[in-house]
């Protein structure tokens, strides 16, 4: 692999983890909660 090319991939990596989150860091508040309600097939849709 280009050496360029690695490094952007590293890059690329990298700036994923730092946006995002593990799940277990998520807190989710009541107040903020969003519902979803199987709908039909297989979509799922707002409550």
């Amino acid at each position: 692999m280009d050496s360029s090319l690695e490094y952007a991939c590293k890059r690329i990596v990298y700036f994923e983890q730092l946006m995002l989150a593990d799940v277990q860091e998520i807190i989710w508040l009541a107040e903020a909660a969003i519902f979803f309600v199987k709908g039909n097939g297989n979509r799922y849709q707002w409550q």
